[in-house]
């Protein structure tokens, strides 16, 4: 029997023991998880090991899901006591649950029974701004969003932008050049060898000239049939408990047609920003797609001219569409109306900033790469782009964003794209040397070398 991802079968039992250290506010504070499953991976049973000097204490609501709660001598222990003692006079507990289900998504997919997906925040409670220490035991394949270092993993604290995943079982390592871990493929094995090449390759750029910002990133693939012209039907970004990209891969669509997608572009560009909150989604989304057409460009996978081409056309449709909001206000505005202005206006401010930079003897790229990332916490616009002006020395990213996010309509591009030589819209698209920054404009769609020295 096939299941969801909200329950799986499994092939047998799978140990799995956590230890977390959680830094101390005073004193030597540990939690101490042991977690069996059961053989069909739908329940758990959880021995928790508490040493603190403060309280850790779990929401109601994951309290409530527990059964069977008894200390580790076997006495019963309600779950208000739980829930009021945990990490102050109650050292050890015993529980069971359910493997919680993921929230419905875009696409469900159907799992093999040999492997599962779960929320790791119904199973791990975390002190709030503190990280946890998490050592796993037993020979079961997990792909995970932690952080590793010094063969250590970490929990960190992390903007809960959407809900961790944890894969178990018989899915498909695949080694990404650029990150410290394997991503994690659910589909047949013959397709390996081709996501690994073609995930490197979008990797490499991704840093845009400096380490990619985040090694520890997970990535999770999920075979799907192709219902339409893309191959990469979906993809998002996860910021918790770590950095995750979670995409849905049609893995018979060709290696020449892989490339010519740009869904893992535009997702792995989120990564160069923390999570902007509020009415910054603006800002997320179109530096990303600003980037997805850089990254492809300099790959190789889109020629100058494309990039262009791709750029230029979504500012004039999403023209056409935004005349009556501004970029802040787009965010307020029904999904499927304000979508072109979300995705494009910010897209066009990072133009805007990364043509000024270069005039500088700066970059967008290089401002970015001042960031310390991963961020444990979500930012505001206006937080960002005041960090970003003063770890640059300019006031670029503040003054135009003030000058362009109340503002109705999409930011005015007309001028920086004659500057750049770009002539024209969409398919009409020419390029002109002879341009006062076509020099620059060369050098924001050229491959870049990796610096190493930050």
């Amino acid at each position: 029997m096939r299941r969801t991802a909200q329950y799986t079968g499994f092939y047998r039992v799978a140990r799995l023991a956590l230890m977390i250290m959680v830094a101390p506010l005073s004193g030597h504070t540990y939690l101490s998880y042991e977690i069996e499953f059961d053989k069909a991976l739908e329940g758990a049973r959880v021995k928790l090991e508490v040493r603190s000097s403060g309280q850790v204490l779990p929401d109601r609501e994951r309290v409530a899901r527990l059964r069977d709660i008894t200390d580790c001598k076997g006495r019963p222990v309600s779950a208000a006591q739980f829930q009021r003692a945990l990490g102050t006079g109650l050292e050890c507990v015993a529980y069971g649950l359910q493997l919680p289900a993921l929230p419905k998504g875009r696409f469900q997919v159907v799992l093999p029974h040999n492997v599962a997906v779960f929320d790791p925040n119904q199973i791990i409670f975390l002190r709030g701004g503190e990280s946890a220490k998490v050592s796993l035991v037993g020979n079961v394949p997990v792909s995970h969003p932690w952080r590793s270092q010094n063969g250590e993993l970490w929990v960190d604290p992390s903007p809960r932008s959407s809900t961790a995943q944890v894969v178990l079982g018989a899915f498909h390592e695949v080694e990404v050049a650029g990150l410290s871990k394997p991503g994690a493929f659910v589909g047949a094995q013959r397709h390996v060898p081709k996501l690994s090449t073609w995930l490197g390759e979008i990797v490499a750029q991704a840093g845009t000239g400096y380490p990619f910002p985040n090694p520890n990133l997970q990535i999770m693939m999920f075979e799907v049939p192709q219902k339409g012209p893309s191959p990469v039907p979906f993809g998002h970004v996860i910021r918790n408990q770590g950095e995750s990209v979670r995409l849905f891969v049609d893995a018979e669509a060709s290696l020449a047609d892989l490339r010519r997608d740009w869904t893992v572009a535009h997702e792995l560009a989120h990564l160069k920003l923390p999570y902007v909150s509020g009415s910054g989604r603006w800002i997320s989304e179109g530096f990303a797609s600003y980037y997805q057409n850089v990254l492809q460009a300099r790959i190789g996978h889109y020629t100058e001219v494309e990039a262009w081409q791709r750029m230029t056309g979504s500012f004039e449709r999403a023209a056409e569409v935004g005349r009556d909001m501004s970029p802040n206000g787009s965010t307020e505005r029904p999904f499927w109306k304000a979508r072109l202005m979300i995705y494009w206006s910010g897209a066009a401010l990072a133009l805007l900033i990364d043509s000024e930079l270069r005039q500088l003897g700066s970059s967008l790229d290089a401002a970015l790469a001042t960031l310390t990332l991963p961020s444990r916490r979500g930012w505001d616009t206006e937080q960002l782009f005041a960090q970003l002006d003063r770890n640059t020395g300019f006031d670029v990213f503040t003054r135009l964003y003030l000058e362009h996010g109340d503002r109705v309509g999409m930011p005015d591009t007309g001028e920086v794209l004659t500057a750049l030589g770009i002539v024209g819209t969409g398919d009409g698209v020419s390029l002109s040397n002879s341009a006062r920054l076509s020099e620059i404009r060369q050098k924001i769609m050229a491959p870049t070398a990796l610096h190493l020295a930050q």
